[in-house]
């Protein structure tokens, strides 16, 4: 009876982490747009943020590491490093590319998707055909995504298509360091996992920085660096190691459920801090997507 009452409570618990944590995440586009309306560029921001975010994820490594280092093989971490590189860097440089195009609302609603890809991903490489639930989430999803883009306005379309091009390539590539996940993490054990993941991301994004000659954040204003701040704790380790906790606790499955306020909430806060609108068939999109992948989610 006990041991019952402190598995609920652990459910309860890890899936408010998750909501806070989706909560959190959905602020990256915002911040993002603030800085750019501030005078930064996005390789600047890309940067910052994952040499900022280091420290604190080799400090949650050392707290919670639960996988003795000197037991990961190399397979293992090159798997990582690889992951981490394609995912945090590529994935991450393209994706804050792109919030130079698009709205905040509509960029999160594209990554949100990114299920969609893993479930097409895992099928090519099994070789095996996805079940009919399946292949109608991603149905679903898929035509969100059309409505979403502005489909059916053929102006909207043609201003968002290269920013929202982007920002798929970007989600293929959270896609793909799912799977390397999937198949290293619990060898290794996911925090040492993503800690590796982002020392190599941070690695890549810093020598882009310098090959480039990309300096201009030295001029920073302190509002910009306030900004930056924000977008590290709140927007990137904070909601991470919410998130992290929430599936600790509650299940991966359990958990996920807690991510579908991502997309709700960018578009509510886009609106109230950008002024950023979506038209109505837009909003259908949105939740065409929200109810895809809550299918997906509970079919895997």
């Amino acid at each position: 009876m006990i041991q019952n009452q402190s598995k609920s409570k652990d459910i309860k618990l890890g899936v408010l982490l998750s909501v806070f944590g989706a909560l959190l995440l959905s602020t990256k586009g915002i911040f993002a747009k603030i800085l750019y309306a501030e005078g930064a560029d996005y390789v600047s921001v890309t940067m910052i943020r994952s040499v900022l975010s280091l420290p604190l994820f080799w400090f949650w490594f050392i707290l919670k590491r639960n996988v003795d280092v000197r037991n990961v093989t190399r397979k293992a971490f090159w798997g990582a490093f690889f992951a981490g590189f394609l995912c945090y860097y590529i994935g991450a440089m393209v994706n804050f590319y792109a919030l130079t195009l698009i709205d905040a609302n509509l960029e999160r609603l594209i990554l949100y998707s990114f299920p969609a890809i893993v479930v097409v991903l895992s099928s090519l490489i099994q070789k095996k055909m996805p079940s009919l639930i399946v292949i109608t989430s991603l149905i679903i999803i898929y035509c969100g995504l059309f409505l979403a883009i502005g489909g059916i306005n053929k102006d909207l379309f043609l201003n968002n298509i290269f920013g929202v091009s982007l920002v798929m390539l970007s989600a293929i590539s959270i896609a793909i360091y799912f799977l390397f996940n999937e198949k290293y993490g619990n060898a290794i054990g996911s925090i040492s996992f993503t800690t590796i993941a982002m020392t190599a991301a941070t690695f890549g994004l810093v020598m882009h920085s310098l090959i480039s000659n990309n300096y201009y954040w030295f001029n920073w204003s302190l509002s910009m660096w306030k900004t930056m701040f924000l977008l590290v704790t709140i927007s990137t380790t904070i909601p991470l190691f919410m998130v992290a906790e929430g599936i600790n606790k509650a299940g991966a499955s359990i958990s996920s459920i807690g991510t579908t306020v991502g997309p709700p909430s960018t578009i509510l806060i886009a609106w109230l801090v950008l002024g950023e609108t979506m038209t109505i068939d837009q909003i259908f999109g949105s939740l065409l997507i929200v109810i895809g992948v809550i299918f997906l989610q509970k079919k895997n």
